[in-house]
């Protein structure tokens, strides 16, 4: 079951980096065939916009009559319910597909990874094993309730016309008359992405108290190397002449951060985009 990355703001599972086609050959090639679930999920603001206005017209916490995730039990984490709905069908399906529905990997990388770990925090994961890739809690959220708050804001701010509008009620009625694109437009600036609820998401958590156990039993947890391609547009605005001299003001050991990171003098401009992605 594979997780795509995205930031919780972008990406598709028709990405075509994905190659579920490539991975099932892969795999049946080695003598272990696998059944590639891509899932899709509401991003951004559609799936993870959170307020006091949607609050007011959500349910208390509760869960359906079979264990499931009711929609109801949270103001936000839409894009997150979407991903257990898609969990849950393939716990429901997957066997028609000549799946083994008592044998699931979660898969993902960036927010995908995260989010497969959001999913063990909540002490009820669907799935029987883990792979993580550059991607984990709390690096990439859950985020605190007051800043989809404060973006909510933000965006009836930015979107003009609310200002008259007293009620939850009004101001609801009139963001969903919106298109799709003004929506998005709205949020801009915002930190979107898995909310601590406290109903789903753990608001809090030590890391040194154990986890409780799961049905995960299994985890692999690592980085992708091309994950660092997000920072290129930083790499190149930093002259390679001058970032030793950076390195060297910030720490007292900087030859030894230099030398731990393959940054060499002269050296190539790939060699010196490759030592900064590393780091």
């Amino acid at each position: 079951l594979l997780f795509n990355s995205g930031a919780f703001n972008y990406g598709a599972n028709s990405v075509a980096r994905y190659r579920p086609v490539q991975l099932s050959l892969l795999a049946k090639a080695q003598g272990n065939p696998v059944i590639v679930v891509q899932m899709q999920y509401r991003l951004g603001p559609l799936g993870f916009s959170a307020s006091n206005d949607i609050r007011s017209e959500h349910s208390s916490p509760s869960s359906t009559t079979s264990g499931d995730v009711n929609p109801n039990s949270t103001c936000g984490n839409f894009g997150f319910v979407d991903q257990i709905h898609a969990l849950e069908w393939v716990r429901d399906h997957i066997h028609d597909f000549g799946g083994d529905p008592k044998n699931v990997t979660a898969f993902g990388v960036s927010a995908g990874s995260a989010s497969i770990h959001y999913h063990i925090l909540t002490g009820s994961p669907l799935f029987d094993r883990a792979i993580l890739m550059s991607g984990s809690a709390p690096t990439l959220g859950p985020l605190p309730f007051d800043l989809y708050e404060q973006a909510w804001k933000n965006f009836l701010k930015r979107t003009g016309g609310f200002e008259d509008l007293k009620t939850p009620e009004e101001r609801l009625e009139k963001a969903r008359a919106l298109t799709p694109q003004e929506v998005i437009q709205g949020f801009t600036s915002a930190p979107l992405g898995p909310m601590a609820d406290g109903t789903l998401l753990p608001q809090l958590w030590s890391y040194n108290e154990s986890q409780q156990l799961t049905r995960c039993k299994e985890i692999i947890l690592g980085d992708t190397k091309i994950e660092a391609i997000i920072m290129d547009g930083l790499i190149n605005a930093i002259p390679q002449a001058k970032f030793p001299d950076i390195v060297h003001n910030s720490m007292k050991d900087g030859e030894r951060f230099l030398k731990a990171f393959g940054f060499t003098p002269g050296m190539e401009q790939s060699a010196y985009r490759d030592a900064m992605r590393c780091f």
